[in-house]
Order: structure tokens, then C-alpha cells, then sequence
């Protein structure tokens, strides 16, 4: 008996994923995002047709947070290496922001310098939507996180803006001055 959750790894078992082999089972993968609660989270499972192409958007309430999905796309590559890419996740929010449009929901975006994380804020602002701002591995071994703290807050810090300032995989260390410093997150 198969499961679904092998599925992908049918033909590497029987060997049909080798070059010139016929595939078995395979050639999709299904990515999903959790998230927290948002404004206008529905109570029960949301069924939601893709007005961009038709395809099935699942919005489910789980374990106190919502999962997201799924984008069903193919995919011929090694099943160990299946991952969400930007493009799935701009999909997605796309589709619960058409569908919920009160839910406003974000990517993070990566600061890089002054004139990213101008640039970032300034589209939320004309976009009144709250902005994810990203601190991590191109900009710490630079400037630090104090450093990279104090830039984000000194252009955050506007009457019309909504941010998040996320430390993104970081040592231990780092992480905890972050959290001195008053990051919103950390990773």
C-alpha cells in the first residue's frame, strides 16, 4: 500500500527516475505556508478556486495557525530537494490577499542598505500595507546586527509605516542581542 507522502519517491524506489527510464509516479510537488492568525482568517476550510488559472487554494485553520496551499506544479527534480520557492509563496499570499483582501498579508523582503529598506518602506507606505523587514546573512557580517537594527528603525520609524524586523539565521549570539536590541522576530 502507497501513501500519498510516498508518492514522490516511487520511482526513485523502482529505479525509473534514472536518465532514459519511464517515470512511475512523480513529476509534482505541492507546497503549503503556515502562518499565524490574519485579519479575516476564516473558522472552518476555505475551497478557493485561482481566479489567475483555475487551479484549488486551500485556506485551513490548524493547530491555532492556518496552512495555505497548494501550488501543484511540476517537478522532475530529486524529491529530497522539493522546497517553496518565491514564486509559490507570492502565489499563494496572492491568492488569500484576492480572496480575503483585508488579510494583507507580506513577504519578507531582505535589507540590504539605506536605500533597500527605503525602498521597501516606501512601497508599504504607498501600498498601506505593512512590511516584513529581513535582517540577515548579506548584512550582518557588515554592519552587524546593532548596526543593522538602528538603520532599519531610523527609516522604519515614520508615522505611515508598519514593519516587522526579523533576524534571519543567525548564530545564538546574534540572536539574542537581537532580541535585546527589540527585534519583532528571530530565526
Amino acid at each position: 500500500m502507497l501513501s500519498p507522502d510516498s508518492w514522490p519517491w516511487v520511482d526513485v524506489v523502482l529505479k525509473g527516475h534514472e536518465a532514459g527510464q519511464k517515470r512511475h509516479i512523480g513529476g509534482a510537488k505541492g507546497s503549503h505556508l503556515v502562518l499565524d492568525p490574519f485579519p479575516g482568517a476564516p473558522r472552518d476550510v476555505v475551497y478557493h478556486e485561482s481566479r489567475r488559472d483555475g487551479r484549488l487554494v486551500l485556506i485551513f485553520p490548524w493547530g491555532g495557525r492556518y496552512m495555505i496551499g497548494t501550488t501543484d506544479r511540476k517537478f522532475d527534480d530529486n524529491p529530497d530537494t522539493a522546497r517553496a520557492d518565491a514564486a509559490e509563496v507570492a502565489y499563494l499570499l496572492g491568492e488569500v490577499n484576492a480572496l480575503i483582501p483585508q488579510a494583507r498579508l507580506t513577504e519578507a523582503f531582505n535589507m540590504h542598505n539605506d536605500e533597500t529598506t527605503e525602498a521597501l518602506v516606501w512601497a508599504a507606505e504607498k501600498a498601506d500595507a505593512p512590511v516584513f523587514l529581513q535582517v540577515g546573512r548579506a548584512v550582518i557580517p557588515h554592519m552587524g546586527v546593532a548596526r543593522a537594527c538602528e538603520m532599519t528603525r531610523r527609516i522604519a520609524e515614520r508615522p505611515a509605516a508598519r514593519y516587522v524586523i526579523h533576524l534571519d539565521h543567525r548564530s545564538w549570539d546574534e540572536v539574542m542581542e537581537a532580541i535585546r536590541l527589540g527585534f519583532s522576530a528571530v530565526m
